[in-house]
This record gives structure tokens, sequence and C-alpha cells, in this order.
């Protein structure tokens, strides 16, 4: 009996040996397991990141593409440079091209409306190479502050069609 509680007591030592090694080993696989989660939560967060940051670059597109629809909604794009004959100018019919007539004098329209923009008559000085000409414009801003000349409509004088001059003629040969 006594060599059975001699075994007993050396299991016993074991055991609390063996506690005790594992009691040592539990924070180590504690914090190696520890580790592992937290580098799958790190890879988790960084997956998320990436698919956070490009909602965030898609929503800057469409809020560019937005601005940029609504700057140029902003902005009057009138230059239709409507064509006609010198001789169309005294008789011509205004409403067909969408726009009325503010102001005249002696001579015909001088202030033109058209999409809310008032054209204004200029003449050209008579030219042999360009002809005469009475067209319609104004002035405009864009988004830079840049002043830009719309034209509505130009009255200009059907020229004869000139010959090549000898140069051209050469080039043609």
């Amino acid at each position: 009996m006594k060599e059975l509680e001699g075994t007993n007591t050396m299991i016993e030592q074991s055991k609390s040996n063996n506690g005790r090694f594992d009691s040592l080993l539990n924070p180590v696989v504690s914090i190696l397991q520890g580790l592992r989660e937290l580098f799958v939560l790190v890879r988790e967060v960084k997956n998320l990141l990436a698919q956070q940051n490009e909602l965030l670059k898609q929503n800057n597109e469409l809020l560019q593409n937005l601005l940029d629809k609504e700057n140029s909604s902003n902005q009057v794009e009138v230059n239709p440079n409507f064509q006609a004959g010198l001789s169309d100018y005294p008789t011509f019919d205004w409403a067909k091209i969408g726009a009325t007539v503010i102001s005249t004098d002696s001579d015909g329209p001088t202030v033109v409306e058209y999409e809310g923009l008032a054209f204004k008559r200029r003449r050209s000085s008579i030219d042999d190479v360009k002809g005469a000409a009475i067209w319609f414009s104004c002035s405009q801003k864009d988004n830079k502050d840049q002043l830009t000349y719309l034209r509505l409509i130009t009255f200009k004088e059907q020229l004869k069609i000139r010959s090549l001059h000898g140069e051209i003629k050469e080039h043609l040969s």
C-alpha cells in the first residue's frame, strides 16, 4: 500500500508540475492566438478601408460630374451665327430664328433679343475683299470671367467668286 501511496504522490506531483507548466504556457498560447486574431482583424479593417476609399472616389467623381453639369447649365451657350444676304436685312423676318426686335432706327433693327440676350447691330466698312456686312452680336463673360463675343446673324454681300491667282495655280499643277 505504501508503494501505491508513493505512486499516487508522484502522479500528484507530476500533475501539479504539468499544471504549473500549462499555466506558464497558457499566456503564451493566448498571446499567439490573440495575435492571430488581431492580424485577421487588421486584414479585415484594411479591406474595409480599401472599399471605403473606392466608394469615396466614386462619390467624388459623381460630385465633380454634377458640378460640371451645373456649371455648364449656368452658362448660356448661344452662338448660332445665322447667315443671310445683305439685301435680306431690311425685310428679314426675325421670328423665323426666334428673335424679337427691341429697337430700330431709320435703317432697320438696331437691337434684337434672342434667348434672353440683347444682340446689337454692327457693320463693316466696305471692303473689296470681304464685302459689306451687317451683323448682330453681344459680349458675355464665361465661368473664368473671360469676355467672349456671340454672333446671332450676319447679313453679308454675296461676292463674285474670284479666280485663283498664279501662286495657287502653280501648286495645283
